[in-house]
């Protein structure tokens, strides 16, 4: 199952998110309106902090276990080794989705924030 998502995060998510990115940072790059409007620059802040945070406490943590269950079931080490807690990931998921929705928000929303 870790195998899974880690290839699923690999191959879909980090990609859509570095695509997003890249295009926020063109349209930013390419339209001027933007340059004074604080709520695209707080909306770039936001994407790039989903980027990494997705990158270091989603992509990092799912490759470990991956490694991890495929050296189990290889018989490389003890199985019992794999029951962990996963409070630590799953707060990691709430913050990244709370950050998620307030870019979603500054993108809709469009506040007059000051750069």
């Amino acid at each position: 199952m870790y195998g899974a998502m880690a290839k699923i995060a690999s191959w879909i998510l980090f990609p859509s998110l570095a695509v997003t990115l890249i295009a926020g940072l063109l349209a930013i790059a390419w339209n001027r309106a933007f340059y004074d409007a604080g709520w695209a620059w707080a909306k770039l802040a936001t994407g790039v902090l989903i980027f990494e945070g997705g990158l270091v406490y989603v992509q990092g943590p799912i490759n470990d276990e991956a490694e991890r269950s495929a050296s189990a079931l290889a018989g490389h080490l003890p199985s019992a080794t794999l029951a962990g807690s996963y409070g630590a990931e799953q707060g990691s998921l709430w913050v990244l989705l709370a950050v998620a929705t307030a870019n979603v928000a500054l993108g809709v929303w469009r506040p007059r924030l000051m750069r």
